[in-house]
């Protein structure tokens, strides 16, 4: 339920005066007015539900005058009756990036908007705090993973660690406080490994990526565009593995599309035994 008063938001007077930033807590705005608030960022703030202000503001969630404007970022705007935000700003343009408007249908967000107001990227879900998201989300030792996160502090050092490695590498979040960083996976226990990313303020995101047993079983090449009648090789190959007790392995193709013409053993180590045969399935 959201507390029934209104905010409004102006520049000092004295141009000495720094820029301030309006960060929100448990409070729920009903309404935001913002006059000549040049510089003034505006952030992790709910602003929901307005129905009524006055005559010609009724149902706005957020109304900006003036030539000069805040920039709102990381905020949850939704649910007001006319316009979640609207701005007579002109010529310029309102920052409003990284929100969430109570819908990530892109039509829907603009339906709810007034006047030149730049709106993405936005958020697909509410805003709850520092957020991390991976690519990819799994894989094994060597692989390269790269790291988005938005909602850090702004400018701030961060530090990734991954799982067992405290600090695999830092980075610099951006003014908007967001960051992208990539690292290798070092060797570690097979199974799920915890992500975290920290920045120097104390902003903290966590997720997880699961970490493969080694691949030592491999087809190369892993594919290939083959004629009618053309002949190729295929190398079954044991890689990068240890005390290797045994392995079996099938190679499986249809004998109506392929003819195996004849098998050859690799190199292996002395001593080994080595048998193959072929079954057309």
């Amino acid at each position: 339920m959201c507390l029934s008063f209104l905010l409004f938001c102006e520049r000092p007077k004295s141009d000495n005066i720094l820029p301030i930033a309006i960060k929100g807590g448990k409070a729920i705005f009903e309404y935001l007015f913002c006059h000549s608030s040049a510089n003034n960022k505006i952030y992790t703030n709910t602003v929901k539900e307005s129905y009524g202000y006055n005559s010609s503001r009724i149902g706005v969630g957020i109304h900006c005058l003036s030539s000069e404007v805040a920039n709102f970022i990381y905020n949850n705007i939704y649910n007001n009756q006319t316009y979640n935000l609207q701005t007579d700003i002109s010529p310029g343009s309102q920052t409003a990036i990284l929100n969430w408007w109570g819908t990530a249908v892109e039509a829907d967000i603009k339906a709810k908007l007034s006047g030149n107001i730049i709106y993405k990227p936005y958020l697909a879900g509410t805003f709850t705090g520092s957020n991390i998201s991976i690519v990819p989300t799994s894989g094994i030792t060597g692989n390269s993973v790269a790291v988005e996160g938005i909602a850090f502090g702004l400018n701030k050092e961060i530090f990734l660690s991954f799982d067992t490695h405290q600090t695999i590498t830092t980075t610099q979040s951006n003014q908007n406080g967001t960051f992208s960083a990539t690292f290798i996976v070092d060797t570690q226990t097979p199974g799920t490994k915890v992500i975290t990313a920290q920045d120097s303020s104390g902003n903290l995101a966590t997720t997880v990526f699961i970490l493969l047993p080694p691949t030592f079983l491999k087809v190369v090449p892993s594919y290939d565009l083959i004629a009618r009648n053309q002949e190729f090789d295929v190398d079954v190959r044991i890689e990068d593995v240890r005390n290797l007790a045994a392995v079996q392995a099938y190679l499986l193709y249809n004998p109506n599309l392929l003819e195996v013409i004849g098998i050859q053993n690799g190199s292996f180590p002395s001593g080994a035994f080595v048998s193959t045969k072929t079954t057309a399935s």
